[in-house]
């Protein structure tokens, strides 16, 4: 049992080596490079940076209408006295915000 644990795990270091020292193709800009490290995907770190922008633009773009407008309110730190009023300015903002 031992014996076969210790040659699976020589034999994963042997393959994972094996795929360290493989050329891979960068996802943002397609040039080819020798990897580093088995999860690396791209050649640099300006096409990490550049990749992870275009991940979080698409996100935005896709959540905009959930998320659009929360964070900044309208709504005072404090309640008004007047509870009819407070009630107002809640579903005033609730309306602006799309809630």
């Amino acid at each position: 049992m031992i014996n076969t644990r210790k040659a699976r795990k020589k034999r994963e270091i042997r393959q994972a080596h094996k795929r360290i020292n493989q050329t891979s193709k960068c996802k943002w800009c397609g040039k080819r490079y020798k990897k580093t490290h088995t999860a690396q995907k791209y050649c640099s770190t300006k096409c990490t940076t550049e990749s992870k922008r275009e991940r979080d633009r698409q996100w935005h773009n896709k959540h905009k209408r959930k998320y659009r407008k929360v964070g900044t309110t309208n709504i005072g730190q404090h309640a008004h006295k007047n509870e009819e009023i407070e009630k107002l300015i809640i579903l005033k903002e609730k309306r602006r915000t799309g809630l």
